[in-house]
């Protein structure tokens, strides 16, 4: 039921996808995939602009009984990816992001929230980003690239490639064009390159990758 419903959502089928969903939920309330279910349901309402049925399908993940850290901290992610970041709410999802990676600094299990708190850093520094706070954001997309998974390294790539154009840009307003042409060439297509031709095959989420 998990691949069928995981193969419904390849489909871009929402009807469809949301369908398989349900059915596994339905037949496994306790399931292990409950997590990848309610975010796939959250998928569906956000295409919706449904932001209240987002939300309620995240925090269902984490009000659920004995549901473990590392579910309840990816739901607790894309609820700030999907309302505030996705929303052009840079400052209060800046703000959500640092309360998460705050609390998953205390968690004993480091490593079972690795990829929610390093997919945290990317939406921080890509918030600071879009708020022209270039400086601070670096730090958290060099943080993310000490990750193994393909979508945070991505994320955190575009980050620093757009930080590198950004800063290209500024050389070139000062007439320093080698220095910005170096910039580009050295940094910023680098950055890039590594996600449209290194990562693209393996991430989920093709948003860095266009």
């Amino acid at each position: 039921l998990y691949n069928a419903m995981m193969a419904a959502q390849e489909t871009g089928d929402a009807r469809r996808a949301l369908a398989a969903a349900d059915e596994l939920l339905a037949a496994f309330p306790k399931t292990f995939w409950y997590c990848d279910a309610q975010i796939l349901r959250a998928k569906v309402a956000l295409l919706k602009n449904d932001l209240t049925a987002v939300a309620a399908a995240l925090d269902a993940v984490k009000s659920a009984p004995g549901m473990n850290v590392r579910d309840a901290y990816r739901a607790q992610q894309h609820k700030v990816y999907f309302t505030l970041e996705l929303q052009r709410k840079f400052d209060d999802a800046a703000t959500e992001y640092r309360s998460l990676i705050a609390a998953m600094d205390r968690e004993r299990d480091a490593a079972a929230v690795a990829i929610t708190k390093q997919r945290c850093q990317v939406g921080l520094g890509n918030c600071l980003l879009a708020t022209r706070k270039e400086k601070e954001a670096r730090g958290f997309f060099e943080a993310a690239t000490a990750s193994v998974d393909p979508d945070v390294l991505a994320g955190a790539y575009t980050g620093l490639g757009d930080i590198a154009l950004t800063e290209a840009r500024a050389l070139r307003d000062a007439q320093k064009l080698d220095e910005a042409k170096a910039k580009l060439e050295n940094e910023a297509v680098l950055h890039y390159l590594r996600v449209s031709l290194k990562y693209r095959p393996e991430v989920t989420d093709t948003g860095p990758v266009l």
